[in-house]
């Protein structure tokens, strides 16, 4: 409701980017991507969108045992970072409000989804819903 009361106006230019992104949609030959799966997750959307929804869940292999598989607020700003050091420029004050609404929205969808699946149980670390309790006014205040 706090992303949905700011209404950000939505920026940043269109791009088509890969809206599952996350370890187990992803083959590499050592440190160098080689594949990427899940083609039917592409869309045309604008960059922050793209890379908001991105950093909210880069990190997530679902095939893995692992409790913890969202990333940390560190790590979800370590993808930004590193995503604008690869694009060449930051993300002015308008895309990165429109960055971390999507991020904030990828948060709240992956709630739902825990909630629906176990309402009484709230897993520890990476859970979307730890995540959103802890840090998305912080993501919606300063941005990722």
């Amino acid at each position: 409701l706090a992303a949905r009361a700011r209404r950000v106006p939505i920026a940043g230019v269109h791009v088509i980017g890969h809206f599952d992104w996350r370890a187990e949609h992803l083959r590499f030959a050592g440190s160098e991507l080689v594949a990427s799966y899940d083609w039917d997750s592409l869309h045309f959307e604008r960059e922050p969108v793209m890379v908001g929804s991105a950093a909210s869940g880069f990190t997530a292999n679902w095939e893995s045992s692992d409790p913890v598989q969202l990333p940390s607020l560190e790590e979800m700003r370590e993808f930004v970072a590193d995503y604008e050091e690869v694009r060449g420029a930051a993300f002015d004050s308008d895309e990165r409000a429109t960055l971390a609404a999507s991020c904030v929205y990828s948060l709240a969808y992956g709630a739902r989804c825990g909630h629906a699946l176990s309402p009484d149980l709230e897993p520890e670390g990476g859970d979307s819903r730890t995540l959103l309790r802890a840090h998305g006014h912080a993501l919606l205040d300063a941005g990722i």
